[in-house]
């Protein structure tokens, strides 16, 4: 299972390298100074992808929660400045009637 991973990896770094669509592959130990170069220059820009990848989803999942807090906390003063001016309004109402 692991060779046939490696493989299907190598034949997409490879395929990536080279531009080709062919889907051969080609041993790592085949390939020239060169190639391999190429092929593990390649290999380290992805993988660098890919952490800016993770990374950035990361901050998305915590700038989705905090922005869910912030708004939980807006509804909560939206509910006590409702409250304030409902109870406001009752003692105007209160003064208004006493004069």
């Amino acid at each position: 299972m692991y060779t046939l991973q490696r493989k299907n990896y190598w034949t997409y770094i490879w395929n990536t390298v080279t531009g080709s669509n062919d889907g051969a592959y080609v041993e790592f130990e085949d390939l020239n100074t060169e190639q391999r170069q190429r092929l593990l220059d390649t290999t380290e820009q992805i993988e660098e992808a890919g952490k800016h990848l993770a990374n950035g989803y990361r901050i998305a999942i915590e700038t989705e929660e905090l922005g869910a807090k912030v708004l939980q906390d807006l509804h909560a003063q939206r509910e006590t400045i409702k409250s304030s001016l409902n109870r406001v309004s009752i003692i105007q109402r209160i003064m208004n009637y006493r004069r």
